[in-house]
């Protein structure tokens, strides 16, 4: 499998970051604290579901810079394995209990993409590690133990403390586990309850056998009376006396049956005829109305003309009030007033321009004389009698002062200003009586139009609207009748029918009964009064026979009953001694696994398993790093040891070795152990396994990882390896830099 990303939100350090891998050989290069680990636990978080460093999933969720933690943090990483594309996140969501400790619950997803098929999903966590499993062919839980090595698990393996190597290869090989499962066992070794003696199986079958054979002997004797009770004719019997007792009922039956079918019909006559009358009273409004409806008609059309007559007398009456307005408007208006003076020019010219002003409202004083039969002076508000004398007294008038006017004319110059102002209010005036004058003829024009028309309003007086509005209103009643007749109607129909649904059920039933007594008639002729007193007696022994027989089965019950009781102990009691077996043989197995997971016979169960299969790896990768040595795996009263062969023949334990010998045998063991046991997961992880060498083994260290990265690119293994150290740098395919959860440089 190769991890192609990682992204990261609210865990640890990172609050968003992505990473990209490229290349067999990764470095994960930064100082303490900025995350390196964080980040290879999290591939191993994604991948195999493994929160190693975290009892509380709380404690995986980024802390906040204010206190308190992120709402939920998330690891999604992309894979390609064997052609199939995988898309893995998995969400720790965070929550705050009653007495303010965080818990955290997990969830996850996966997309994958099998070549030549179309993308899946699945949800959840048992889900997307048993598809993870399926996909890769391996249980990615081995890559906690043999592919992600924990930090300084390097260095120690080849310590010269015996005690601290055992402690290593046992975590390596998984055997602290082991210790807690022999722990365990011994734990459910003491917790297997001790089970009590059961009854006696002997006894309880003698009693169930016996029990047995005595109900066998009931149910015998409640066979044999039921086959007796069968022997008795009991239906004839039966009925021979149904017969004899029930002709007389069945005749008063008839004869009530026949009373309810006389009074169906006599309701459904009157029912009848109620309809009928009700048939006649529709047809009759019908009638009526179709007679009715053209008057109707013809009347609403004379109610419509009558509504717009009056609308017209309304405008007839309107344009009245109209004229008398503007006549008493015209009268009230007065002629602006001339400065005393003397006659002059302006005087003379006034009298002109007033005789032009009289002569051009002429017309307008004798329309107004139309409408009112008089003629009004609108200069002094007289009544004018004989208007062409009135204007030739005032063309005099202008005449015989006009010479005195021309005189005085040079000697009144002060008095031009007033004349100015008296010859502006005379034209406002003026323009007042002009449009007066429009505006009357227009209503004066209306109005005669209005009158021409007045002889035929005469036919639409309120004595003949009121009469034709009774005969809309008539109309209508008979509208309102006949809907209501209709209605009537229909609930008689309904009447009708259920009256003559109640005559034809009274005849069935009247017929039922009918037949019935013609049956009885046949069979009561057959019968005398010694046949039924015999059948009588034929039911009463019937009647005792049963009751025996429901004794006989009742104690039959109650013998089954006990044979019940007898079988359920008999089971218990064989129960418990299967059990009481079960539960020797339980304390038997788990002493006999106890005894194999014991501290000092488990690893070397384990070292027969894989010690030759990695002994063998490890000399491969010592030649791949041009060792000058052999090492092999070796245990010695329960401990572990490295033995080492150098070239000459010399042996040395592998705590004896230089530093750099340390380096190339650490880096070879370890990838021996991934090669043998986590193999498919083509993914290796070294935290730290430069922590602790000074800048001489460093180098080693250096010369070491190019023979990695020779082994990586050839095998196909991604190997990410998290250090510290700038100096190695120059040695991995890619290097990713850290500082306080973000990404630097990425190389």
């Amino acid at each position: 499998m190769r991890i192609e990303s990682l992204v990261l939100r609210d865990i640890g350090p990172f609050e968003k970051e992505k990473f990209v891998f490229s290349g067999n050989l990764i470095g994960i290069v930064g100082p303490n604290g900025s995350g390196k680990s964080t980040l290879i636990e999290t591939v191993l978080t994604a991948w195999a579901g493994i929160f190693r460093k975290f009892d509380n999933l709380a404690d995986f969720v980024r802390d906040l810079p204010g206190g308190g933690k992120a709402s939920s943090g998330s690891v999604q990483s992309t894979g390609v394995h064997n052609g199939c594309k995988m898309d893995v996140r998995r969400t720790v969501t965070v929550t705050k209990d009653k007495d303010g400790h965080y818990k955290g619950s997990q969830a996850a997803r996966l997309k994958f993409t099998v070549p030549g098929q179309r993308e899946e999903e699945v949800k959840g966590v048992k889900l997307v590690d048993a598809k993870l499993r399926e996909i890769i062919g391996e249980d990615l839980t081995l890559m906690a133990q043999f592919a992600f090595i924990e930090q300084n698990q390097t260095s120690a393996i080849v310590d010269s403390d015996p005690s601290t190597r055992s402690k290593a290869l046992h975590r390596l090989f998984g055997l602290d586990r082991y210790e807690k499962t022999w722990e365990m066992l011994g734990e459910e070794l003491r917790g297997v309850p001790e089970i009590q003696t059961a009854e006696s199986v002997s006894e309880l079958t003698t009693q169930h056998d016996t029990a047995k054979q005595e109900s066998f002997d009931l149910n015998t004797r409640v066979v044999l009376r039921k086959r007796a009770i069968q022997g008795i004719d009991l239906v004839v019997a039966e009925r021979a006396i149904q017969v004899w007792e029930g002709s007389d009922e069945l005749r008063d039956k008839i004869t009530r049956s026949d009373e309810s079918v006389r009074n169906a019909e006599v309701d459904l006559s009157q029912k009848l005829s109620q309809r009928a009358v009700a048939e006649t009273e529709v047809k009759r409004l019908d009638t009526d109305l179709s007679a009715i409806v053209p008057k109707a008609d013809i009347a609403e059309a004379f109610l419509k003309s009558a509504g717009e007559v009056e609308v017209l007398r309304s405008r007839k009456t309107k344009l009245e009030s109209e004229a008398y307005r503007i006549a008493t408007e015209v009268r009230g208006l007065q002629a602006p007033q001339r400065p005393q003076q003397r006659w002059n020019n302006d005087d003379a010219t006034e009298l002109r321009e007033k005789t032009s002003m009289l002569q051009v409202s002429t017309d307008f004083i004798a329309e107004h004389r139309a409408l009112t039969g008089k003629a009004i002076c609108p200069t002094c508000g007289q009544e004018i009698k004989d208007l062409a004398a009135e204007l030739e007294k005032h063309r005099q008038k202008i005449d015989m002062v006009q010479p005195r006017v021309t005189q005085l004319g040079s000697e009144k110059d002060g008095e031009l200003a007033a004349f100015t102002k008296y010859d502006l209010d005379k034209s406002v005036h003026e323009t007042k009586l002009a449009s007066l004058g429009a505006e009357g003829m227009r209503i004066s024009g209306e109005h005669k139009v209005l009158v021409s028309h007045q002889d035929t309003w005469a036919v639409y007086t309120d004595e003949a609207c009121a009469e034709q509005r009774t005969v809309v209103s008539e109309r209508d009643g008979l509208k309102g009748s006949l809907l209501s007749a209709n209605d009537t109607l229909m609930n008689w129909e309904e009447i009708v029918g259920v009256a003559v649904k109640t005559r034809d059920e009274s005849k069935t039933a009247r017929s039922a009964l009918q037949t019935s007594l013609k049956v009885y008639s046949e069979e009561l002729a057959l019968l005398t009064p010694d046949a039924v007193e015999k059948h009588r007696a034929t039911v009463k022994m019937s009647s005792d026979k049963r009751i025996e027989l429901a004794r006989l089965e009742e104690e039959h019950r109650g013998k089954l009953q006990e044979l019940r009781g007898l079988e359920t102990r008999l089971e218990r009691a064989k129960g418990l001694e299967a059990q009481i077996d079960r539960v020797r043989r339980v304390k038997e197995t788990l002493q006999s696994a106890r005894d194999v997971f014991h501290r000092e016979q488990l690893p070397s169960v384990l070292a027969r398993r894989f010690v030759a299969a990695i002994d063998s790896q490890v000399q491969h990768f010592l030649s791949l790093m041009q060792s000058e040595f052999t090492a092999g795996l070796e245990q010695e009263d329960g401990a572990y040891r490295f033995r080492c062969i150098f070239d000459d023949s010399s042996e040395r334990d592998a705590s004896c070795l230089s530093g750099g010998e340390k380096v190339r045998f650490s880096i070879s063991f370890l990838l021996a152990v991934n090669e043998v046991l986590a193999a498919k997961l083509g993914t290796l992880a070294l935290d730290e396994p430069t922590a602790h060498l000074d800048d001489e083994n460093i180098q080693h260290f250096i010369d070491v990882l190019a023979h990695v990265q020779q082994y990586a690119q050839s095998a196909g293994v991604q190997i990410f390896l998290i250090t510290h150290s700038s100096q190695l740098l120059g040695s991995f395919d890619q290097a990713i830099s850290l500082a306080k959860g973000k990404q630097l440089v990425t190389a």
